[in-house]
């Protein structure tokens, strides 16, 4: 039996949560052009072929594997949310959570786009000080086809170090107004941190003061905060939530309704935002 073409980075059924009450569709908004647009769940946040990679003369796949763990993952997230009470969760829905956490983070297009920056700065940090790039196998350009090798090796070793690390985090379920929707991105587990560590970067789901955010539904958002936090922390706002959704997109951010404000004003207001964050090479 052949597999789907169409392989998404972002499960369909968590973006099935954003649609409004009675639709079948997504709005979209496109950092890049400006452009809104309605769109089926089916044909959002997913790329053909994308776990789909040759080894020699054979094709492999991980997509079924991706499957099977998006299947257990959509029913611990559907008792999440018709409990609406995280402390309900077992300790095996607490770590499938934590692995869908752990996935969508490395699944998605920011993070393939930021390591092909990062490869391309160095890189071109290294040739100003006079050495071939070529000549270092740690900085090789991946094609396509290495790119996705390179994810289906590392994907299963990173999930084990990143599980734990999500799971003993202080986790809040945030809600909002019935008047007020959340959005979603196609990089929709976003990291804030208030903490300043210099050079070092303040961004990293082991980093003293992370709080992470991953909106599942268009009500009600999972956060994870760093034990260290205190309880008068651990407090988001909608507009706090869908700056960071803004922010941390590549591309695409999903509503349920065509209201997308101030995702426009903070494009409008920092270039930079029209693609996904970068690092910064020192």
């Amino acid at each position: 039996m052949g597999h789907p073409k169409k392989h998404h980075y972002v499960p369909q059924f968590l973006l099935r949560n954003f649609v409004a009450a009675g639709g079948t569709r997504l709005y979209v908004f496109d950092k890049q052009t400006d452009r809104v647009f309605p769109a089926s769940v089916a044909d959002v946040a997913a790329e053909n072929r994308l776990y789909e990679f040759s080894l020699g003369d054979v094709t492999a796949t991980i997509e079924p594997s991706l499957a099977d763990f998006e299947s257990k993952a959509a029913d611990v997230l559907r008792d999440l949310l018709s409990n609406d009470n995280l402390a309900d969760l077992t300790v095996y829905q607490r770590v499938v959570l934590s692995g869908l956490v752990a996935q969508l983070l490395l699944r998605s297009p920011q993070q393939r786009a930021m390591m092909r920056h990062m490869n391309a700065e160095l890189r071109q940090r290294v040739a100003a000080m006079g050495t071939d790039p070529d000549l270092l196998p740690q900085l090789k350009v991946f094609n396509d086809n290495e790119e996705k090798l390179y994810t289906a090796r590392v994907l299963p070793d990173l999930m084990k170090q990143f599980i734990p690390v999500i799971a003993e985090k202080a986790w809040i379920l945030h809600s909002v107004s019935k008047n007020e929707t959340l959005y979603v991105s196609d990089n929709p587990v976003a990291m804030h941190n208030e903490m300043d560590f210099g050079l070092c970067g303040n961004l990293g789901l082991a980093v003293e003061g992370i709080q992470v955010f991953l909106p599942i539904s268009s009500k009600r958002c999972l956060a994870m905060y760093c034990p260290s936090l205190s309880s008068s922390l651990q407090k988001a706002s909608i507009e706090s939530i869908n700056s960071l959704q803004v922010w941390n997109a590549e591309r695409y951010v999903y509503s349920g309704v065509d209201d997308f404000a101030l995702a426009r004003e903070m494009v409008a207001n920092n270039p930079r935002l029209r693609t996904g964050p970068r690092p910064q090479i020192g």
